[in-house]
């Protein structure tokens, strides 16, 4: 195990020159050197953001720009809200019980 993590190691080619950043593959050096530089190449086309990791723009996209509207299920009885059929089904029973 230590031997593998020595050859790993060892294979970290790509050097960051403004600080200790280390890796193997180009793609994650460039990724990395652009946050330094303060390129942000990945660009929302819904808004004006902009970011230096594509798992960023894409984490943005999901959260700002497709939110999935929730339905909320009110008591006509009460104050009680849910999100789900099935619990104001049951909700529901329970005032006709008591009726």
């Amino acid at each position: 195990m230590k031997n593998k993590r020595k050859l790993t190691k060892q294979l970290m080619t790509h050097k960051c020159s403004k600080c200790s950043f280390k890796t193997n593959r180009r793609n994650h050096y460039l990724e990395h050197y652009r946050m330094h530089i303060g390129e942000k190449s990945h660009k929302c086309v819904f808004c004006d953001y902009s970011c230096v990791k594509k798992t960023n723009l894409n984490t943005h996209v999901k959260l700002k720009h497709f939110k999935k509207k929730k339905i909320e299920f009110p008591c006509p009885h009460c104050d009680f809200v849910t999100h789900s059929s099935m619990i104001i089904f049951h909700h529901f029973k329970n005032h006709l019980k008591n009726l």
